[in-house]
């Protein structure tokens, strides 16, 4: 709970004088208000700082720059039941550290005061919500919560309104990403949809200042999508420890001829067959159909991420790189060695297909899916529940709930949502209604401020990139990739050291040996629509960067203590290669292009290619694909950074000796336009009018990088420019229906952009313009008058206008019940404040002879009545209009209300209008408003 301390006090002294015209000025007090509530006391009872989860303590720790919202909860006593007011809170920020202390500023909302006393903290209704700006989100800041601050009750007690609490938001790195859109031959790459929904995912659940996300298209000619190895391994039990052999205790067995004849280990193992190979890619092994789907992207994906390390001086240590495959070929089981590797491959789709449906709703489940790899990437363990297994059971809470007994409560701002432990659980398990706990907040916390100030990595000279697979269970294992980089000088990838080797042995007992740790397998192979048919299997990768032995040797060998796992012999002659297109001169635009070799080897060796990709014609290089059986690779012309000095290099493969060629010449790649995604607030969002809204959005250039500030433009079609920058905040923003676009221009000039349609305020509000129109018929007579009851389903406005200055008969009005609906529309000072619908119901309409209409309500309509009155059809005569409504769906004015204030009703299917102007009001004072003029 929030407490007051002596230093809060003080400032909250400071506050209530420095800015008293900002807490109380300008507003009414109790004694000039005139409707009388029954005597009660409201009673601040709480302030939640909460980003992607929280507990009522404040005890999850925040992030500097990351989305927030300050929840205030409050709570009304009284004797009887007075009805849930409705009471305006205004909030006040402080910063404290670093200094010197600086007022941020204040905001308001709205919320219910309930009579229940403890925190009803999984109603966003019932507490008051506010969206922080930008500014508000760094240091250490004080938050001074006044509820009830216009002084609209009369309570028992004033002082118990204020609540005050200081929290610090820390300095986490960004998450910095590469993303491959894998396309292959039975599917399709990822769709915008995906891309944009996991980015947003991302900045809303994990626990960072920033998404940093590079987009690389990979074409792989291998089905990664489903079933793919075809397998015909059995699946086998777990292998029986050494001690059960009793003839031989230091050996561990697998069947009975494990140990001498006549003994018996008790094997419950199945004799396993033979280690087969994949049907579609038949350089490869397997054990299981992973092999071919994730595992083997992520060898790619290492491999790659070795080669960038080696080549590429903008080589970011803590980058994740990660593949995304769409299910249109077959859904691929996710899969992530961990952080060793810094890599993860997982599927996405439309969650409407599968099972995911019953809680993910949008057109994607590769968001929290590739979270759930991405986690992996960064080291975390599975929660195990709902058939997910780790090395060591992990269920920091029951069921793997976000906590026990609803202590913690996720908060997505898109919407934004609450994630109660009744319903969802931890990303890192395989259960349904996933979201992030604070046990998982915390870890990626740490271990993205742990790996942003880890020292840099060793770096090692000459060196063969040696990569393979190791099946722990049937201690076996396969060297499959071997890339030598002779003159390269990268960092060391892994830490040198461990129970397994690499050996480099040339036949006349010269031998260099490499000692490892393999990367054991986070295998989601459970965690599917179809989850629970394929085996788990123990399995592990490596990537190893050894350097390039002082001797010239005849096999490669991969062990496991003294047993031998593997064996690649070394030849003699080193295999040629030549690019044949582009060469030089060309202009790639085409997508995708394919870059094509011719690759020869006189030993007759499997041959293997990496190609890569340089924009300063040679001085940097990134790897764009690698572990190529063929001699073409398809590449994205607009996933690259382009240029006029292009080249192509292609690294060959014998399996030891390694050779290269260049393009002859540089070529062209047109630069690329920014790919940018809108991540706050989502698609379909609905706020609240006069409600403070952060705007934030992610935008990244190939050529570039991330771009900010003024290269990004924020633009409503309802209101113009909102704003630049990658965040903004209004306060301001106009009510009805927006479609919000951000567009980012790069140095070139290209532009990309991403659009959500919001809903500020009501629906209703899309029928009025923003400003008052000019071309509405006037009335000689009009009054409108707004009263608040004091709670939020008694609320009163009526409007009439008699006799107006033009003539009009009953087909002016449209022809309501069957096909026009009317809006009232409030203007404030020339700006639209409030909007009320007239339904275009039959049930509630009716013509009044022929020369008008009127509108009967009832329980479900905020309308009580309204008529709408003209001359008959051979003789029109001036109109006159009324309407009275009553209800929660009354719109707020906010008393006083800013002047001039304007009222025009409008139709939707003509352009008639009808309005009045009020420069003056007769009353404006909270509570009440009440207009007369013409």
């Amino acid at each position: 709970m929030p407490t007051e301390t002596a230093d809060s006090r003080n400032y909250l002294q400071l506050f209530v004088f420095v800015c008293a015209a900002c807490v109380l000025g300008g507003v009414a007090r109790a004694g000039a208000f005139d409707i009388k509530f029954p005597q009660f006391d409201l009673v601040a009872t709480g302030l939640e700082v909460t980003q992607s989860v929280q507990n009522a303590a404040n005890e999850v720790r925040l992030v500097k720059r990351s989305g927030t919202y300050v929840r205030v909860y409050a709570h009304y006593e009284a004797d009887g039941n007075v009805g849930e007011p409705s009471v305006k809170v205004r909030l006040a920020a402080s910063r404290l550290d670093p200094g010197p202390v600086t007022f941020l500023g204040f905001l308001d909302e709205t919320m219910l005061a309930t009579d229940i006393e403890e925190f009803s903290r999984d109603s966003l209704i019932a507490s008051a919500n506010f969206e922080l700006p930008l500014a508000w989100r760094s240091g250490t800041v004080q938050f001074v919560a006044v509820v009830d601050f216009e002084d609209k009750y009369v309570e028992t007690d004033d002082e118990n309104n204020v609540i005050i609490d200081t929290v610090t938001f820390e300095d986490v790195p960004p998450v910095r990403m590469k993303l491959y859109e894998v396309d292959y031959p039975t599917g399709q790459r990822p769709t915008d949809d995906d891309l944009e929904l996991l980015n947003s995912w991302l900045t809303r659940a994990f626990p960072t200042s920033q998404l940093l996300v590079d987009y690389d298209a990979y074409y792989s000619t291998i089905d990664v999508g489903d079933d793919l190895c075809n397998c015909t391994r059995t699946t086998c039990n777990t292998q029986m420890p050494a001690s059960q052999c009793t003839a031989n205790p230091m050996v561990g067995c697998l069947q009975d001829s494990d140990c001498p004849a006549g003994d018996v280990c008790n094997c419950t193992k199945t004799v396993c067959d033979a280690q087969d190979f994949c049907n579609n890619d038949p350089g490869r092994t397997c054990w299981s159909d992973g092999d071919c789907g994730c595992r083997r992207l992520n060898d790619v994906l290492a491999l790659q991420r070795a080669i960038d390390s080696a080549f590429d001086p903008g080589y970011e240590p803590d980058k994740r790189y990660v593949a995304m495959v769409h299910d249109a070929g077959g859904f691929m089981r996710g899969c992530s060695p961990g952080s060793t590797l810094k890599v993860a491959s997982g599927p996405t789709g439309n969650p409407a297909n599968y099972l995911f449906s019953n809680w993910d709703t949008d057109a994607s489940f590769g968001d929290w899916y590739t979270g759930h790899e991405l986690g992996h990437a960064y080291g975390l363990q599975h929660w195990t529940c709902c058939g997910a297994t780790a090395d060591t059971a992990k269920v920091p809470y029951p069921m793997c709930m976000l906590s026990a007994a609803d202590e913690h409560i996720g908060f997505d701002t898109d919407g934004p949502t609450l994630y109660r432990d009744s319903s969802y659980v931890d990303v890192m398990s395989y259960c349904d209604f996933q979201w992030v706990s604070d046990v998982t907040h915390h870890e990626l916390m740490d271990r993205l401020i742990a790996e942003d100030g880890a020292p840099p990595a060793p770096f090692i000279n000459d060196f063969v990139i040696v990569q393979g697979s190791i099946q722990l269970d049937f201690a076996e294992g396969t060297l499959r990739q071997v890339v030598q980089l002779p003159g390269a000088r990268a960092p060391q990838l892994t830490t040198p050291g461990g129970d397994y080797e690499i050996r480099f042995v040339d036949g006349t007992g010269g031998m260099e040996r490499h000692f490892f740790t393999p990367s054991v397998y986070f295998d989601d192979a459970n965690f599917g629509p179809d989850g629970g048919d394929a085996p788990l299997e123990n399995a592990a990768t490596f990537t190893e960067m050894v350097p390039i032995p002082a001797f010239t040797p005849t096999a490669m060998e991969l062990y496991d203590g003294v047993v031998l796992l593997d064996s690649r012999p070394v030849s003699s002659n080193p295999p040629t290669v030549s690019i044949t297109f582009p060469n030089g001169g060309e202009t790639l635009a085409a997508s995708p292009t394919t870059v094509t070799w011719s690759a020869a080897d006189i030993d007759g060796d499997t041959l293997t290619s990496t190609l890569l990709f340089s924009n300063d014609a040679g001085a940097t290089w990134k790897a764009l694909a690698t572990d190529i059986a063929g001699s073409s690779q398809d590449v994205d012309p607009a996933s690259l950074a382009g240029s006029d000095s292009v080249l192509f290099r292609v690294l060959v493969s014998d399996g030891f000796h390694t050779v290269s060629d260049d393009s002859d010449a540089v070529l062209t790649v047109p630069d690329s336009s920014p790919r940018v995604t809108l991540t706050n607030p989502g698609d379909a969002a609905v706020r609240a009018a006069r409600q403070g809204i952060a705007f934030d959005a992610v935008a990244v250039d190939p050529e570039d990088g991330p771009l900010v500030g003024d290269a990004l433009v924020w633009t409503s079609d309802r209101q113009g420019e909102l704003g630049r920058g990658g965040g903004i905040y209004l306060d301001d923003i106009v009510i009805g229906v927006h479609v919000v676009t951000v567009t980012a221009t790069d140095s070139a000039g290209n532009t990309g952009s991403d659009s959500i349609t919001m809903t500020v305020g009501s629906l209703a509000a899309a029928a009025c313009d923003v400003a008052p129109r000019d071309d509405c018929d006037a009335y000689e007579k009009a009054s409108i008058k707004y009263k608040d009851k004091g709670t939020i389903d008694k609320r009163d406005l009526s409007v009439k206008f008699g006799k107006g200055l033009a003539a009009r008969e009953q087909s002016d009005f449209g022809v309501p019940g069957s096909g026009t609906t009317h809006t009232v529309c409030v203007y404030e000072s020339g700006r639209l404040a409030a909007a009320l619908e007239l339904p275009d119901s039959a049930d509630h309409w009716s013509p009044v002879s022929d020369k008008g209409f009127q509108f009967r309500g009832d329980a479900t309509t905020a309308v009580q009545k309204a008529k709408f009155k003209a001359g008959s059809a051979d003789k029109p005569k001036p109109a006159k209009l009324q309407m009275k409504a009553r209800g929660a769906a009354v719109p707020d004015l906010d008393p006083p209300v800013a002047v001039p204030l304007a009222v025009q009703i409008v139709n939707d299917t003509n352009s008639v209008c009808h309005g009045a102007s009020f420069s003056g009001v007769v009353k404006n004072e909270l509570g009440r408003v009440i207009g007369k003029g013409g």
